[in-house]
């Protein structure tokens, strides 16, 4: 394998042959990587096909990849704060009073897009003292995966999500919830189950930093799952989850409003929208934070993963 060890300031180049494994939850594999000077971070040239996404802002651009960009907050791409390459995502929002819309930034990729019931979301934060507001008593989430099902498009009758928050406190929480909605009601084994605590860890303590979450996901009938990574660390790892209806909902094919439930169009089958985003209370403050190496595979991310191109 080539690296490329750059230094700012000094022309410098070493190319050596290594071989460096890049650990998952199963197994190994071994990559081509660039090593640039944003704190000896690894960088992917040739991605491989245990990853099915990436996006690290060099296009300038967020769509294409991203499927939706969604809310009437500001998202687009920035330069002011960067993990890696020369480009990060930027989300702001206002202060007080803003409507539903207002108080929404999403970046999703489709699960119609990516196709899989299982795999790793994996992201980057730049945590601004902004963040620290202590005027605010509401709480900010910041991404993961969601996946709804019908009747329709418009509506849903169940919802499920994996995501990471930070709390009025600053603590980091993090959030699996499964949950109904309209007026339906829970049939055969597709009890409400919800589990979000807060960690240990608190923003205050990263103030100025970039901090990185990753979520696993698995939707099954019985053995679904979701874990949670903070800073690598394993924070939360729930398992038996009764995650798609299809296998023992009576009323799959017996709505109330009269034809087939379904994936919601945007999901495409038992495959959840994956992202980052800024979503607040509509009395919250004014925040803004930034992104950058959003990466969805099929074996846990390493740590030291970025995207540079």
């Amino acid at each position: 394998m080539r690296y490329m060890l750059a230094q700012v300031g000094t022309i410098l180049t070493l190319l050596l042959i290594v071989t460096l494994p890049i650990y998952s939850a199963n197994s190994s594999l071994q990559q081509e990587f660039s090593i640039q000077t944003m704190g000896n971070i690894l960088i992917q040239d040739n991605p491989t096909e245990t990853i099915f996404f990436e996006y690290g802002a060099e296009s300038g651009a967020l769509q294409p990849p991203w499927d939706s960009v969604s809310g009437s907050g500001i998202t687009e791409v920035d330069d002011t704060y960067v993990r890696t390459g020369t480009k990060s995502i930027y989300m702001y929002q206002t202060g007080p009073p803003k409507g539903d819309q207002g108080r929404r930034n999403h970046l999703r990729e489709h699960g119609s897009s990516h196709g899989k019931s299982e795999g790793y979301i994996s992201w980057w934060l730049y945590i601004s003292s902004q963040m620290l507001e202590t005027e605010d008593a509401s709480r900010v989430t910041l991404g993961g995966w969601q996946l709804w099902f019908g009747p329709s498009g418009s509506t849903w009758m169940w919802w499920e999500g994996g995501r990471f928050r930070i709390m009025a406190d600053k603590r980091i929480q993090y959030s699996y919830r499964w949950g109904n909605a309209y007026g339906y009601d829970f049939d055969d084994d597709a009890t409400a189950q919800e589990d979000q605590s807060a960690t240990s860890y608190s923003a205050n303590d990263y103030v100025n930093q970039w901090v990185h979450f990753q979520i696993y996901w698995k939707i099954h009938q019985t053995a679904g799952e979701c874990a949670f990574w903070f800073n690598d660390n394993l924070v939360a790892n729930i398992t038996g989850l009764h995650s798609d209806p299809r296998y023992y909902s009576s009323s799959w094919n017996n709505n109330p409003n009269g034809g087939q439930i379904y994936f919601r169009y945007t999901c495409g089958g038992p495959y959840p929208n994956i992202g980052p985003e800024l979503y607040q209370d509509e009395n919250s403050f004014e925040n803004w934070i930034w992104i950058d190496d959003v990466v969805a595979a099929t074996e846990k991310v390493q740590g030291t993963y970025g995207v540079y191109s």
